[in-house]
């Protein structure tokens, strides 16, 4: 299963990202978009 997205934060902060019951491996990449 692949799951895709985006977060646009209203304003700026911390903020926690939770990834609960992975069974295999999980893949998180955070940044603005640009490569």
């Amino acid at each position: 299963m692949l799951v895709t997205g985006y977060f646009l934060a209203s304003k700026s902060g911390n903020y926690k990202f939770i990834v609960d019951l992975v069974d295999d491996v999980t893949y998180m990449n955070i940044g603005d978009g640009k490569a």
